[in-house]
């Protein structure tokens, strides 16, 4: 099985590997995500959310080198 070199989102190329918080910051403002906050370890949320935002959030605590991210919105 041929392993893909790059993923296309929107007409941005992504490279096929793990993408650091630097990168899923630019990745986010070439594709003009509105309202997104940033990208947080687990135990580095900000304790209060906005009215409306998004961010990414990833799974593992600021001791540990990172691994799965997830993606959260929130309206009210």
């Amino acid at each position: 099985m041929k392993q893909v070199e790059n993923i296309q989102v929107d007409n941005i190329v992504l490279p096929n590997k793990p993408l650091s918080n630097f990168e899923l910051e630019d990745v986010v403002k070439k594709l003009k995500i509105k309202n997104f906050r940033g990208v947080f370890l687990r135990d580095t949320l900000p304790a209060k959310p906005r009215k409306n935002e998004c961010g990414i959030m990833n799974l593992d605590d600021s001791s540990g080198g990172g691994t799965l991210g997830l993606l959260a919105e929130m309206r009210k």
